[in-house]
């Protein structure tokens, strides 16, 4: 069985270095990180308003 790989989370610079050899502009990288950090701030957002669980009969209510 195959063992799974951890991700690799890469230096900013050198993924924006990346990025140039392969021929973007420096603003379509910006725009890039923009919108990677707005996805990240939507997922942490959906995380915080998530509704608390209700125990009914000791069963978890938002799972059913």
């Amino acid at each position: 069985m195959m063992k799974k790989r951890k991700k690799v989370k890469l230096n900013p610079e050198r993924m924006a270095a990346m990025f140039k050899k392969a021929g973007f502009t420096d603003e379509q990288i910006k725009a890039h990180y923009k919108e990677k950090e707005k996805q990240v701030r939507a997922k942490i957002e959906v995380k915080k308003n998530k509704p608390k669980a209700r125990i009914y009969l000791g069963l978890n209510t938002n799972s059913m």
